[in-house]
Order: structure tokens, then C-alpha cells, then sequence
């Protein structure tokens, strides 16, 4: 019964030991002492091989209830040790664990971007693919094959930015609306033998030298161009209409006004229904009902003869409209330049 009296005199000491502890590394040490590969209980359970079998059983079920009830002691004494460390860790340290976390809001899309992304999709499901070309252009592409004669005041100092050095002796600017892309699918196009239909979206960054509140020095647009045998300015209206029903609304009404464009022939600026009184009249569109949004029109005979089409049989149509007017009006905003601000109280507000 040696060992008997043995288990009895470590669950004594153990407990002596635990009242007099004061961290939980001493803790560690008891067990160690205790429980550890030369520990005190390891030996005594060893030993228990040597045992007669009729007083093993007996030995062995009084080991195991004094090892569970040494390692609650053990478990609870680290328990409170290591609740004690911990708040007087966090009564010290200058960060209060008990405020609310941080609210970090989620990202979204630029308003631009936003409604960007919207006008493309819906002139894609009108069956106009997008394509995209430099913002660096040949001021040929710019303003030359689109029927801008020479002196015409586009093509100004003060309306265009300008690039320097020339590429072989052609001047270059910064393209002042996204047409020369459609100069250039038009010269591809009868260079590979004149393949129709063509119907195409063009959005991008522009540049003209202008800065108050309804321009900026760098805006986008998007223009559409089709060109077959039969296009006619039904067709145009008809695209135009479906855009901006889509766009602004099931109500939305839109009206054509003569205009004049170098580039197209007849043309018409494109006006939609107000959308902040419904045609009743405001301060917003002057008490018209209108507001302007595109410019459109059939494209210039002279325009498909300086693009390689001479001769050919062809017809088509275009319309072009700028991505910042359509969000003011759409969202509401007042001020062009809240665009490039970065004020997150305005980014919030937008599309998300």
C-alpha cells in the first residue's frame, strides 16, 4: 500500500505548491514535477507494472482519479493566472479593447465609370460592338478625313491640344472627340474590300483646352457609327430612342432639331424630355421641357470618299454624346468639376 500513500502525499504537496504559485510559468514548473518524463506521478504510474494483478486494479483506479483531479488543479490555477496576465495586460496597453471595431466601407465604381459601363452595355444590346483606339491621334484622322477644312476653328490652338515631335513630318494631337477611331474602322474596312454591315460603339477619353463647370480639359464620350446600304436617319432615331428609354427611363421622349456637323449631312442635335420635371418646365431646362444630349446625323458623302469609299454605293449613320453630361443628368449633379475632386462624400453617393 506504499503506493497508495505515495499518491496521496503528491496530491498534497501539489495542492501546498498551487496556493503558494504566482504566475503561470511557476505553474508550469509543478507540472513538469509532476506530470513530466521524470515527474513524481509519471513513476508512481510506471511502477504499477510490478504490482500483484489483484492489487492493480485497485492501485490503478486511485492513480487515475488523483491525475485527473491533479491536472484540474493545474488547469485551474493556469486558468486564473491567465485572465490575471490578461487584464492587467489590457488595463496597460493604450488600445480599448472594449470600443467598437472599425467600419471600413466597401469600394464601388467612379459615377463616370458607372455610367460609362451602362451606356455600352445598352448600345451593345442595340447591336453595337465597342472598339477603341489611341488617344494620341494624327491630326489627319482627327480632323482631315472627317471633312474639317483647313481654318475651321476646331482645329484652333485654343480648342486643341497639340503633340510635339511630329511622327513622318504628320502632326499629332490629342484627339478631341473619339471619331478618328471611326476613321479608322472605315479605312480598314475599304482597304479589306468594303465588308458591311459596320456597326460600331466608340467610348473614350478626349481632350479640348476648356475648364469651368459643364467642360473639363478631359472628358469621354461615346459615338456610334453604322454603315451599310440602307441606313437611314429612322434607324438612327430608332437607336437613339431605344439608348435613352433605357438609359433614363420607360417615359423617356427624345426630338431631333437641324444642326450642322463637318462630318455629317443631314444633321440634328438630339434633345431628350427633362428628366428632373417631366416637360412641365424648370430651371434646369430653361422651361423648354428639352435637354440637349447628342449631336447625330448621316454620314458625310465627302467623309466616305476621304476614307477610301469613293464610288462605292453606301450609306450610314452617326451620333456622338458626352459621358459626363449624361451622368449629371442622370444622378443629379450640379458641377462637372465634382468629378475630379475626389471628395469621398460625393464618391459615396454614387453608383455603387
Amino acid at each position: 500500500m506504499d503506493i497508495l500513500k505515495r499518491l496521496s502525499e503528491i496530491e498534497d504537496q501539489l495542492s501546498n505548491q498551487l496556493k503558494t504559485v504566482s504566475s503561470t510559468s511557476a505553474v508550469e514548473e509543478i507540472r513538469v514535477a509532476v506530470f513530466g518524463k521524470k515527474g513524481s506521478l509519471t513513476a508512481v504510474l510506471a511502477s504499477l507494472k510490478d504490482l500483484d494483478p489483484a492489487m492493480r486494479k485497485e492501485v490503478g483506479q486511485k492513480s487515475n482519479v488523483v491525475k485527473q483531479k491533479l491536472e484540474a488543479l493545474l488547469e485551474e490555477k493556469l486558468h486564473f493566472f491567465e485572465s490575471q496576465e490578461l487584464n492587467s495586460k489590457l488595463s496597460n496597453d493604450p488600445l480599448d479593447a472594449s470600443l467598437p471595431g472599425s467600419h471600413f466601407t466597401k469600394g464601388g465604381r467612379h459615377p463616370l465609370s458607372a455610367v460609362l459601363q451602362e451606356a455600352i452595355q445598352i448600345l451593345e444590346r442595340a447591336g453595337l460592338i465597342a472598339v477603341y483606339g489611341p488617344e494620341v491621334e494624327y491630326e489627319d484622322y482627327c480632323f482631315d478625313k472627317l471633312n474639317f477644312k483647313e481654318g475651321h476653328a476646331a482645329r484652333d490652338m485654343q480648342a486643341t491640344f497639340f503633340v510635339k515631335p511630329k511622327v513622318d513630318s504628320r502632326r499629332l494631337v490629342l484627339r478631341t472627340h473619339t471619331s478618328p477611331v471611326q476613321v479608322r474602322v472605315l479605312m480598314n474596312a475599304a482597304e479589306s474590300g468594303h465588308s458591311l454591315p459596320i456597326r460600331i460603339q466608340v467610348p473614350g477619353r478626349v481632350y479640348r483646352v476648356d475648364d469651368d463647370a459643364t467642360h473639363a480639359p478631359m472628358f469621354h464620350q461615346i459615338e456610334g457609327l453604322a454603315v451599310d446600304s440602307t441606313s437611314s436617319m429612322g434607324d438612327l432615331r430608332a437607336v437613339l430612342d431605344y439608348f435613352f428609354r433605357n438609359f433614363f427611363g420607360s417615359d423617356a421622349k427624345i426630338r431631333f432639331r437641324p444642326s450642322y456637323f463637318p462630318f455629317t449631312e443631314p444633321s440634328a442635335e438630339v434633345d431628350v424630355s427633362c428628366v428632373f420635371c417631366k416637360q412641365k418646365g424648370c430651371r434646369i431646362c430653361k422651361q423648354s421641357g428639352w435637354l440637349e444630349v447628342a449631336g447625330a446625323g448621316l454620314v458625310h458623302p465627302e467623309v466616305f470618299e476621304l476614307c477610301g469609299w469613293g464610288g462605292q454605293k453606301v450609306q450610314g449613320w452617326a451620333f456622338g454624346m458626352g459621358i459626363e453630361r449624361l451622368a449629371m443628368l442622370k444622378l443629379g449633379i450640379p458641377d462637372l468639376r465634382l468629378f475630379h475632386e475626389n471628395r469621398l462624400s460625393f464618391l459615396r453617393g454614387g453608383l455603387s
